[in-house]
């Protein structure tokens, strides 16, 4: 009798070993992405920033993160009030080519400066690219001055505030010259 409870406590722990154990679920969220952040990471010479084909899959992993994920994005990326979103896909720039613009400004450094002057002058960048512009507008009389990471700056945080759909696109006033209007459109 000892020997018969002696051989089934023995089995049961062989089914209790073999059996396979329930995980916790994991999940893997992905982190909210923002498109100024990546910016400042492109000008920061201490960080190794995503070129711009991963920035783009980083973009798109945020977007398709769950729905908890996806509140802490819009909560991260607290609209600025100094940006206007284009609604209109005629003037939405493809978010691959608006990453390849701002990304290439980021890129010149701070020793590159524009100077446009007068009520409306403005300075047209990334002319190189199809289908998008960077154009910064002197919103007040005299000449304004801008680094080509500024400008990036603010394509940044267009791009943040105004990126759905694949498409980017809108102006912003920054703070470091609020007379300053930045567009990042489709280019016709």
């Amino acid at each position: 009798m000892v020997a018969m409870k002696l051989a089934t406590i023995a089995v049961l722990a062989t089914v209790a070993a073999a059996a396979p154990t329930t995980a916790a679920p994991t999940t893997t969220e992905a982190k909210p992405f923002s498109f100024s952040q990546w910016v400042d990471d492109i000008i920061n010479p201490d960080v190794v920033a995503l070129t711009p084909e991963q920035a783009v899959e980083a973009y798109y992993q945020s977007i398709n993160a769950t729905t908890s994920t996806q509140d802490d994005a819009v909560a991260a990326k607290v609209k600025r009030a100094s940006t206007q979103c284009y609604t209109s896909d005629n003037l939405r720039a493809d978010v691959n080519r608006a990453v390849s613009c701002v990304s290439s400004l980021a890129a010149l450094g701070s020793s590159v400066s524009y100077t446009f002057g007068g009520f409306g002058g403005s300075k047209t960048l990334c002319n190189d690219i199809p289908g998008v512009e960077l154009v910064a507008v002197s919103a007040s009389d005299g000449n304004k001055v801008a680094t080509a990471q500024q400008l990036a700056a603010g394509g940044g945080h267009i791009m943040d505030a105004c990126t759905w759909g694949g498409r980017t696109g809108g102006l912003a006033y920054e703070d470091f010259n609020p007379s300053i209007e930045i567009y990042l459109r489709r280019k016709n």
